[in-house]
């Protein structure tokens, strides 16, 4: 019996048991199926609300597309106007450009046909010794040439004919303006040189003239050219030197008590010049009064200067000098005398170039 009612008190006591742990059991299955339903309502309403911004944030974006596309569409536009006004400013500067050149073509090929006139024109004139009115077409062709890129090399020809026409119409201070520039240009320019010496003595500037000459002569010299102003160079020495003569004459004849050097200064100078000696050979049996009285008689430059060498030779150069010498200008012959007399003449001025420096 004890054992019996044990068990039953068992059994009894794990149903209880059994019952109490069903019931835990279903109390917490239905508080987790509770918080499930709650969640997946939240989540179906979280849910629910995204897809709500979703579609609207899609709206937005296809909106914000399309407003891109009618930006883009236009802002196409706009760049195909801009491209079409570039296409339209670049079509005009190339027709500007094509049209400059047209005209600059047309106004250089005007130039040359002017130029070709005048240069034509000034060859007529000169053939009809119209100097000025050819200088003045040579000027035009100067002025034309300034603008002709292929008749630049002609400026200094022209300038050098113009002077050319200046020089032949006695125009000589235009002639020497146009000769500076030629010069200026080509320093050794035989022609501007020479014509510059033609018109230096015209004018009567002999040094100036006499310092172009000796240029030129030597310049053909360098170039093995034969030289054309010999004679010219001598003649104007001759003529310059008459002038200083005349100068240092008149000079000594106002200082008339000016002192010679010593004697042995000027025995020791003349001994350095050969033409004493012959003197000496020539003079040495002489006789002085002859000398003299042939002087006084015909009064004659050549007389004068016989009696000149032989107190040269003797070493009298105060009578020389101061007695005779001075005395021969007033028997000077002409310059066109024949070719002993122009030696004589040479000599005069030699000694009076001697009596200066003495």
């Amino acid at each position: 019996k004890k054992m019996a009612n044990r068990s039953k008190g068992t059994i009894a006591a794990i149903i209880l048991g059994s019952i109490s742990l069903i019931s835990i059991f279903s109390y917490f299955i239905s508080r987790y199926y509770f918080n499930n339903n709650k969640t997946i309502k939240y989540i179906k309403k979280d849910e629910i609300i995204t897809n709500k911004d979703t579609n609207k944030n899609k709206q937005d974006n296809k909106h914000e597309n399309e407003l891109e596309k009618i930006v883009e569409v236009e802002d196409e536009n706009i760049e195909e106007g801009e491209d079409d006004e570039e296409e339209d400013d670049d079509e005009e500067e190339n027709n500007k450009e094509e049209n400059n050149k047209e005209n600059e073509k047309k106004l250089l090929d005007e130039y040359k046909n002017k130029y070709d006139d005048a240069t034509r024109l000034a060859k007529k004139y000169l053939d009809g010794q119209l100097y000025i009115k050819a200088a003045n077409k040579f000027s035009e062709a100067i002025d034309l040439a300034s603008h002709i890129p292929a008749a630049s090399k002609d400026i200094l020809t022209l300038y050098n004919n113009r002077s050319a026409m200046y020089e032949k119409a006695n125009e000589y201070q235009k002639a020497l303006s146009d000769i500076t520039v030629v010069l200026a240009m080509d320093i050794k320019h035989l022609k501007a040189r020479s014509r510059r010496a033609r018109i230096y003595e015209a004018q009567g500037k002999l040094r100036e003239a006499l310092n172009d000459y000796i240029f030129v002569m030597l310049l053909e010299q360098l170039s093995q050219t034969p030289s054309s102003n010999i004679y010219k160079v001598d003649e104007i020495c001759k003529r310059v030197s008459r002038e200083d003569a005349t100068i240092l004459l008149n000079d000594l004849k106002v200082k008339l008590d000016r002192p010679l050097p010593s004697k042995s200064y000027c025995k020791s100078f003349f001994e350095a010049l050969p033409d004493i000696h012959i003197w000496r050979e020539k003079y040495r049996d002489s006789n002085v009064e002859e000398l003299i009285n042939t002087f006084n008689s015909i009064k004659s430059f050549e007389s004068g200067l016989e009696l000149i060498k032989f107190y040269i030779s003797n070493n009298l150069f105060t009578k020389a000098f101061d007695d005779i010498l001075i005395k021969l200008s007033n028997y000077l012959p002409s310059e066109q005398s024949d070719e002993e007399t122009n030696s004589l003449v040479s000599l005069y001025y030699e000694l009076l170039g001697v009596n200066a420096h003495l």
